[in-house]
Formats: C-alpha cells, sequence, structure tokens
C-alpha cells in the first residue's frame, strides 16, 4: 500500500531554547537528532517506511510533495 505524504505543522511556543524543545520533545517518545545542511541543498526524490517528524529550529526547509512546495521556516 503506498503511502501519501503529507505535512503537518505544530509548534512548540513555550520551549525557549533548542535544549528545551529536546526535552520535550523526547518526553514525547520521539528520537532526536540534529541535522543540518548548507543553503541550496537538494535530495532526489524518495519516501521512507516510517513517519518522520522535523522541527525546524531555526531557518527554512521546503519539501515538494506532489509537485507543490510545502515551505517551513522558523
Amino acid at each position: 500500500m503506498k503511502r501519501r505524504a503529507s505535512v503537518a505543522q505544530r509548534k512548540y511556543s513555550d520551549c525557549k531554547s533548542a535544549n528545551d524543545l529536546r526535552e520535550k520533545l523526547s518526553s514525547e517518545g520521539f528520537s532526536i537528532f540534529s541535522w543540518q545542511d548548507g543553503p541550496g541543498a537538494y535530495y532526489s526524490p524518495h519516501s521512507h517506511s516510517h513517519d518522520e517528524y522535523i522541527v525546524v529550529h531555526s531557518g527554512e526547509i521546503v519539501f515538494q510533495i506532489d509537485g507543490e512546495d510545502a515551505r517551513h521556516r522558523r
């Protein structure tokens, strides 16, 4: 069964620092790791066999899903 990608946005406005955010997400059961790309980084179309939840701590990320851009910045 093919899964359709989706983007949901949830804010953690009560987190005042990256450490606060890490602690809160960990307490919710997320596996946490930091990741950073330089400007203009590109990944060819792909999918994952698991759900991912990406939090933009600073900067911007743009996903293209079904030909449409989903832009998130902080």
